[in-house]
């Protein structure tokens, strides 16, 4: 394309059912048979779409396909997969009087000059006829400008998709409209606590897994001797990998306290008839069952409880397991506590910290209006701004994270 003269042009064809397209040998027949109604089997003739050697199959097809285009001049030609695309160039030779440029060439002839293989073009993908702004492999390619960009009604597509809840790669962007996810508030903890029972293992093993700073992957945990304080030592996390982490719970004065959870969780679940060599095979979180077996905390069970009590609250609106750490640092925030101290807490680097903030503060205030009536997010913003504003993050990265 960079290379190509003034006036090239393109056409775009598509092979349906690319993969699908390639007869199987005789002998391989016997293991392409399916199974419909008990006792009715069928045999596939041709390669089914999940065969390994479907695409490497088409492909050598596809690839004689083009060897035969450019043998008969019709050149240069792309392939991808099922996706061909043939160019012209300018020549002396003028096939049409109401062409401004010459060309060698049309599209009718294109197609007539392989008509007699067979190929199954897609009646609706591809073109209809050369230009000089082709679409091929979903970009829009235009050749006199010499750009490549997203066709329109892809274009519109993406900006409507919101990127605050979608991820991955361009070809892979999410089409789901979800809302994101709200903040755990501080009334959803005190919900399933006030209604579970803290002498019971398997309750008393929720309020601690349900902090906003817990993991359930833990090595070892160290109290202080007055247990103001607990470290959980991480052995691997998602930033860190194998260096692994601490997380830091310090005491409250209320019925959220994180300290006392944890400690109501090894009082009624202390395995005391385990040996230490066995206790490797069971997480932080793990519990007493009723029946004297051991039960390791996952999160699925971890979440279908709690939202079972939040189930008997009509104003609880429906959370994630996310929303924990979402709810956790805005609740530190609120408090007063520095974005730096947050940021350290929740294992964030000053950027990431930075960039996720900027991603939820536009979400934040309509969740926690209720939650933290009185408190001003403004107040929390202007900090933000200062963290970011100290050198942790240039200007310009800054305003990029607001586009987001």
């Amino acid at each position: 394309v960079a290379l190509a003269p003034p006036g090239t042009e393109a056409c775009t064809l598509d092979i349906e059912k690319f993969h699908r397209t390639c007869p199987a040998l005789p002998e391989h027949k016997p293991w392409l048979v399916v199974q419909g109604r008990p006792g009715d089997f069928y045999i596939d003739h041709c390669l089914p779409f999940g065969a390994a050697c479907a695409s490497s199959n088409a492909g050598m097809i596809a690839n004689a396909l083009v060897d035969i285009w450019i043998e008969k001049g019709f050149r240069p030609v792309l392939k991808y997969e099922d996706d061909i695309q043939v160019f012209r160039l300018p020549s002396s030779r003028r096939i049409s009087s109401m062409e401004s440029t010459p060309y060698s060439y049309d599209f009718a002839e294109v197609v007539l000059s392989v008509l007699d293989l067979g190929v199954p073009w897609h009646p609706t993908k591809g073109t209809t006829s050369f230009t000089s702004k082709p679409t091929f492999l979903g970009l829009l390619w235009d050749l006199p400008a010499r750009t490549v960009a997203l066709p329109e009604e892809k274009r519109i597509k993406f900006i409507r998709s919101s990127p605050y809840t979608r991820a991955g790669t361009l070809s892979r962007a999410g089409s789901n409209s979800a809302q994101p996810n709200p903040p755990a508030s501080v009334f959803r903890p005190v919900a399933p606590q006030a209604t579970a029972n803290p002498a019971h293992s398997t309750a008393g093993s929720i309020p601690s897994y349900a902090s906003p700073y817990m993991q359930n992957r833990a090595r070892r945990v160290d109290g202080s001797e007055t247990v103001d304080s607990v470290c959980i030592h991480l052995p691997w996390t998602k930033t860190t990998k194998d260096q692994g982490g601490k997380i830091i719970l310090t005491r409250r004065g209320d019925n959220l306290c994180p300290v006392f959870a944890i400690l109501n969780h090894f009082s009624l679940n202390h395995f005391s008839n385990i040996s230490k060599d066995s206790l490797h095979d069971y997480s932080l979180f793990a519990y007493m069952q009723d029946d004297g077996h051991i039960r390791n905390m996952y999160k699925i069970e971890f979440l279908n409880f709690v939202q079972g009590v939040w189930k008997s609250h009509p104003d609880l609106s429906h959370v994630s397991g996310h929303s924990f750490r979402i709810g956790g640092a805005v609740a530190l925030l609120m408090a007063g506590v520095e974005p730096e101290v947050v940021a350290a807490a929740g294992g964030w680097t000053s950027m990431s910290f930075l960039l996720y903030w900027r991603k939820l503060d536009h979400i934040i205030p309509q969740f926690t209006a209720k939650a933290y009536a009185g408190k001003d997010i403004s107040s929390i913003t202007s900090k933000i701004e200062r963290m970011g504003g100290n050198g942790s993050l240039p200007p310009s990265v800054l305003a990029a994270a607001a586009s987001f």
